[in-house]
């Protein structure tokens, strides 16, 4: 039986999900508001970045690293046209050792259920440009989670590392976990608040209020940066034409999806899907990133 483009889309999103991936990021690159279930890690290479998370600001130099807790929100600053971003994003779960003593665990959980941001440290930087440079085209996945579970023990033993942190609160922790896995899963079809809010156990208005204080954005505006992100994957490593990545990702048309997808990357995705730039990314990372 031929699967659908719906499923077609769900596998190849499901492929690329969560793999550990690691790239120099351009202002091409940078989107507007998102958030994703993996943990982003920002280490800025060259110059200065502000980014916000959630309602926190934070102001990163040369050679700091910024870890962004994952289903939190946040947004780059204006990037100048030399600043240099080495962006490292992995699911939580996939740096975590099943065979880690209670303590060590809750150390584990306690660090990445937080965003945080490192003070310069040469441990870091030879981490972050090992992951950076690594050139092996096979088994990449192994090598750059060997470098994050070495950066998250060096962490954890030198806690005067950490310059600043910004907890996650409990009530957006609650929910947004499961809201996010569930507009993934969906997304490529028509949704509405009322679906969403049935499933997850909410009333319609307190889950149009709850997406709305959690994430700074409305229920579209969230279900728009999901199908924003999916069609950045498609966009990145399939030959689709932009019509059919419009359909895909469960835009109603293609006039839709290209206003959607510049108001949010910050270009359209015609542009987005230019050689140099899908070249560069494919060259730096062997799985995909949701931007």
């Amino acid at each position: 039986m031929m699967k659908s483009k719906e499923e077609h889309s769900m596998e190849l999103y499901h492929y690329f999900e969560g793999k550990p991936i690691c790239m120099l990021v351009t202002q091409h690159c940078v989107a507007d508001k998102h958030l994703h279930r993996e943990t982003e890690m920002v280490f800025l290479l060259k110059g200065e970045l502000e980014v916000r998370v959630e309602n926190r600001l934070f102001h990163i130099q040369e050679g700091e690293l910024l870890s962004i807790c994952e289903n939190t929100l946040h947004q780059y600053g204006v990037m100048n046209s030399d600043t240099q971003i080495v962006k490292i994003k992995c699911m939580r779960e996939w740096m975590m050792p099943s065979f880690m003593e209670q303590a060590e665990s809750e150390a584990y959980h306690h660090l990445y259920s937080q965003s945080f941001l490192l003070r310069r440290d040469e441990v870091v930087y030879r981490i972050a440009k090992e992951m950076l440079n690594y050139s092996e085209e096979s088994y990449v996945e192994y090598f750059y989670l060997s470098r994050l579970i070495e950066l998250t023990a060096h962490i954890l033993q030198h806690s005067e590392t950490i310059k600043e942190t910004s907890p996650v609160n409990f009530e957006n922790a609650r929910y947004m976990d499961e809201a996010l896995k569930y507009l993934q899963k969906n997304c490529y079809q028509q949704l509405t608040l009322r679906m969403l809010a049935e499933h997850i156990g909410l009333t319609e208005c307190y889950c149009s209020k709850y997406i709305k204080k959690n994430t700074g954005i409305s229920f579209v505006q969230y279900l728009n940066a999901i199908r924003v992100n999916n069609a950045q994957r498609l966009l990145m490593y399939t030959d689709y034409n932009i019509t059919e990545i419009a359909q895909r990702c469960g835009f109603s048309s293609i006039q839709t999806f290209n206003r959607v997808f510049k108001l949010q990357a910050g270009c359209t995705p015609r542009d987005y899907r230019t050689p140099n730039h899908r070249g560069h990314a494919l060259a730096c990372s062997s799985s995909c990133c949701s931007i």
